[in-house]
């Protein structure tokens, strides 16, 4: 799909209905975003964008917006809030906001995989990606948001699990509520 759509944006052709629909929706998605008065407060610019994404009905970009609500890139002090803060004051509007993306994801990566990490740090398993620690412990607790499977998202679960526990060198402790445990364990 990813080929597809670059070699559209190349060509600006399309095969087979599945992803023109996608293009349909993109298109549309890009026209609504055109029309949205930016504040140049980037965090909640940044919610405006990713809840366009919440009509969609082609499963790719409703994986984008599930995708995009789980970025912790815009803390205040971060590289990207710094960046697209910075485009906005030169320019009044994101252009070049891609680029920014881009090279704030780059300079996190490199960042985080040359930190060795000591004592006890406490991070969910999206952060902890691309990491690895002497012991891990995974804590499931009794709520929505602390659980690992929500009814439909068992593939999810798995991969979000199986990422948690690779990043043990050694030991991993998994805690789970005693009446409603975790089915994958």
């Amino acid at each position: 799909m990813s080929a597809a759509l670059i070699e559209y944006t190349k060509t600006e052709k399309i095969h087979g209905s599945k992803r023109q629909k996608i293009i349909d929706e993109c298109n549309a998605i890009v026209n609504r975003c055109n029309n949205l008065e930016f504040t140049g407060d980037v965090a909640s610019d940044w919610i405006s964008v990713r809840e366009l994404l919440s009509d969609a009905s082609s499963d790719c970009i409703k994986q984008v917006k599930i995708d995009a609500a789980y970025l912790r890139l815009l803390h205040k002090g971060s590289v990207l809030n710094s960046s697209l803060s910075e485009i906005w004051r030169r320019y009044h509007n994101y252009i070049g906001a891609a680029e920014a993306v881009k090279d704030a994801l780059t300079q996190e990566h490199f960042a985080t995989s040359i930190k060795t990490w000591t004592g006890v740090n406490v991070m969910t398993i999206h952060k902890a990606k691309g990491k690895e620690f002497d012991e891990v412990i995974i804590y499931e607790g009794s709520f929505p948001g602390q659980r690992f499977i929500y009814k439909e998202k068992i593939d999810q679960a798995r991969l979000n699990l199986r990422v948690a526990v690779t990043r043990a060198k050694r030991n991993v402790i998994i805690f789970t509520p005693k009446d409603n445990s975790c089915s994958l364990l």
